[in-house]
């Protein structure tokens, strides 16, 4: 999944038997880059049925205007019997890393062919294919580099053992590799033991090295990695089709590079905060005992809180509405760690003292090392061996901010989500790529850098049925202890577009910051296709927000919430769509430039730069990278991670208000109501928050009162 500032650190200028490593620069994109992977098109001009699955060569042609080389593919089959579905492949062409390689670029305007290895066994299909990952350079050398000059000896039939003790037969190819770099070598094989036919065969030499390789097994998912049962390989031809070199690592720019990308991601830093306020926790699982017979299992309830100096909860359970108090307890305990795993995992410099990032693409990183652990499903883990093959946990960042992680097998295990505070990002979701398992997070800025975890949700399943859900939200959160830090004295912004950014930045209507309380009648219409709304397209019922300041992006926006929905609604599922509502519309008081902050705290310690002659303003030492002004007021906000915000204006009465913002594909709208003196949001669509094939969601919020 997911991200892409690029550490393509080649070295500048290296010989290995003729070849020359072109250098790469920080402003070259790969992994994702889709505006460049656009360019690339494919066609498949093979696919044979061989010995270990489906051989298939792809046919890729440059349209960009510099080279490229394809690292990733997707495979979708076309059966040609009708009614038959489509399966997709993601298919690796060479080993992690993927940066730092230089092996067969295709030329801009050019073309070259790259076979590929499917675990597929059906010959009445055809197949489809794209590249899903590329490295990008200009200019490569004039020529393109040499294939490796390899000693190769064989393949020679010989008897090996299996893990077994058993005697199987298998293949061995004497290999030298003369070249002063890493290489990833594949071969096409003609097999004629265990299956007739070809297959592919891959491996990685070293510098220099010189390998006695002996194969046993036929490929599995990976050309690179073996089979775990079909033993007895026979092989009678081999023929180099494809290869790629390996740079050294740079250790100082992986680190400096994770370092950057982890800082903006929001945790707490020591001191902690002692913290206390209410909570409520629902949870449903379906347990069996031994003979099978199904016993579910359910808790409900609610309490106080309150964190101690570890980051610990101590809690005070009510009298429960479903289950055990002692149940309660013991679930709800369980939930603060994995709701708060975020924000107390080590900083930058406690993980990195025991633990390597390393580049396995572009701001993808291996962590080899004891790594962090805190609650089962939650946190970073790492292995102290860093062998290849080893399980090493990956963690794949876009524009700045994770999107996935996995392992070497899967780069994508889990998808991410995150959503930009005031003071950094936060992660909201975790999801598996099967989607069976899930854990999500609201977050709210408690105080200025401080991010607060206000609800989480879980859900375990198996093939589509979830047997596991979990619920916690926290609400009316104070300081238990020490009082707030007391903050540090910015400096006034500077630089010559301050009073121009000014004027811009405090045009228009803004949120009253009295907290009052907010009383609506609410009703909700979705799709029902994202999970989160339990199957319903409509919920309605009345709404209440406590401390209620306004939908406010950089600041709580109300302490807590009350819903009071419609229908026969279990103590789960009223508590899972009140949090979704509640969500959704933090959504928008993310969005909202109506309550925005003052220009002073927005651009403390910033430097203002001039506007340029379409309006732009370029911003310094702050989280804006850049503001555009027109008509005197702001219509985009730069974020240095995450994307422009566009923002769209309407004349209400005497005022001016934001009623739409833009972000990417996604698309948030609302209309305003009058309630007493002030504006509150009355109608807010929503469209592709979450991708291309989400929403529309909208809401009606009727009778307004401020109070």
């Amino acid at each position: 999944m997911p991200v892409l500032g690029v550490l393509l650190n080649l070295l500048a200028s290296a010989s290995c038997a003729g070849l020359c490593l072109a250098p790469t620069t920080p402003t070259e994109r790969a992994l994702e880059a889709d505006h460049e992977l656009s360019a690339l098109s494919c066609s498949v001009v093979e696919s044979k049925l061989g010995a270990g699955g489906t051989l298939v060569v792809v046919e890729v042609r440059n349209g960009s205007s510099k080279p490229a080389e394809p690292l990733t593919f997707e495979l979708v089959t076309k059966s040609k019997k009708k009614g038959v579905a489509s399966s997709t492949f993601a298919v690796q062409r060479v080993l992690i890393p993927h940066v730092r390689r230089y092996g067969r670029p295709i030329a801009a305007g050019g073309k070259e062919r790259y076979p590929l290895l499917l675990r597929w066994y059906d010959a009445d299909v055809r197949f489809e294919a794209r590249v899903t990952s590329a490295l990008w350079s200009a200019p490569w050398p004039s020529s393109p580099p040499a294939k490796p000059k390899l000693a190769i000896d064989g393949p020679k039939a010989v008897d090996s053992v299996n893990h077994q003790g058993v005697k199987v037969k298998a293949m061995r190819v004497e290999l030298r590799n003369p070249e002063a770099f890493d290489v990833d070598v594949l071969f096409r094989a003609t097999c004629n033991s265990p299956r007739n036919g070809d297959t592919l065969l891959g491996v990685r030499l070293r510098a220099g090295e010189v390998r006695n390789w002996i194969v046993s097994q036929l490929p599995a998912l990976n050309p690179y990695t073996p089979e775990e049962t079909i033993e007895g390989l026979e092989v009678s031809k081999l023929e180099l089709v494809d290869w790629c070199y390996v740079a050294p690592a740079d250790a100082q720019a992986d680190e400096r590079r994770f370092r950057e990308l982890y800082a903006d991601w929001m945790r707490w830093d020591a001191p902690l905060p002692q913290l206390a306020g209410r909570f409520e926790y629902a949870a449903t699982e379906r347990r069996f005992e031994a003979n099978g017979k199904e016993m579910p299992f359910e808790v409900a309830g609610g309490g106080t809180f309150e964190l101690d100096t570890s980051g610990a909860a101590r809690l005070q359970v009510d009298p429960p509405k479903r289950g055990k108090a002692a149940d309660l307890e013991r679930e709800a305990r369980e939930a603060f760690v994995e709701m708060l795993a975020d924000l107390l995992r080590p900083s930058a410099d406690e993980l990195l003292a025991r633990t390597r990032a390393r580049s396995l693409g572009v701001d993808v990183f291996e962590l080899d090392g004891p790594g962090w652990w805190k609650g089962q499903g939650t946190g970073w883990s790492g292995s102290t061996s860093g062998a290849d093959g080893e399980f090493l946990p990956n963690f794949s960042f876009r524009d700045g901010r994770l999107c996935a992680s996995g392992d070497r097998e899967r780069l994508d295990n889990y998808a991410w989500r995150t959503r930009e505070l005031a003071s950094g990002w936060v992660v909201t979701q975790r999801t598996m790529a099967d989607g069976n398992s899930k854990s999500e997070f609201d977050y709210v800025e408690f105080e200025p850098g401080l991010a607060l975890p206000v609800a989480f949700r879980s859900q375990r399943g198996a093939g589509g049925v979830v047997f596991e859900r979990k619920l916690l939200r926290v609400f009316d959160v104070r300081r238990s202890a020490a009082p707030a830090p007391a903050p540090t004295a910015d400096a006034a912004p500077t630089g010559e577009g301050v009073e121009t950014l000014r004027a811009a930045w405090d045009f228009g209507w803004r949120y009253p910051t009295q907290p009052r309380r907010l009383r609506a009648r609410i009703e909700a219409q979705t799709p029902a296709t994202d999970d989160v709304w339990l199957g319903r397209k409509q919920v309605r019922g009345e709404l209440e927000l406590a401390d209620y300041t306004g939908f406010r992006p950089w600041e709580r926006s109300w302490s807590s919430y009350r819903f009071e929905l419609e229908g026969a609604l279990s103590d789960i599922e009223r508590l899972a769509l009140g949090m979704v509502l509640d969500d959704r519309l933090r959504l928008w008081a993310g969005r909202d430039f109506n309550g925005r902050a003052s220009f002073e705290r927005a651009f403390a310690n910033a430097t203002i730069g001039a506007p340029d002659a379409k309006g732009r303003i370029a911003i310094e030492g702050s989280r804006l990278a850049s503001v555009l002004v027109r008509d005197g007021r702001v219509v985009e906000i730069e974020r240095r991670t995450g994307g422009p915000l566009e923002l769209t204006w309407k004349k209400l009465g005497e005022d001016w208000l934001v009623v739409r913002t833009q972000q990417g594909g996604e698309r948030l709208d609302v209309n305003f109501a009058r309630a007493g003196n002030e504006w509150v949001p009355a109608a807010l669509r929503f469209e592709r928050v979450f991708g291309d094939g989400w929403g529309p969601e909208e809401f009606k919020l009727g009778n307004l009162r401020v109070e």
